[in-house]
């Protein structure tokens, strides 16, 4: 009887990816925005994105349950 052979594979793409990224010349705002865009720069400064948008009458709550479990117990399936 012939044994099977199982082999586990770790692919590390995200370290790979972060080092080559790491590598590129770090691009400015207007390189990276597209021109119809650069008049909105104000919305992408740092002190704008650390701040929560004024609440509007459209805004609805999130109703969590009390007691709930932190994590599901449910079965993982893969999305390949």
């Amino acid at each position: 009887m012939e044994e099977e052979l199982v082999i586990r594979v770790v692919y590390h793409t995200n370290e790979l990816a972060a080092a080559a990224n790491a590598e590129k010349p770090k691009k400015t705002f207007e390189e990276m925005v597209p021109k119809h865009y650069c008049s909105f720069r104000d919305l992408f400064s740092k002190e704008n994105f650390d701040e929560l948008p004024e609440q509007k009458i459209w805004d609805h709550a999130i109703k969590l349950i009390p007691n709930a479990k932190s994590t599901l117990d449910c079965k993982v399936y893969p999305l390949n």
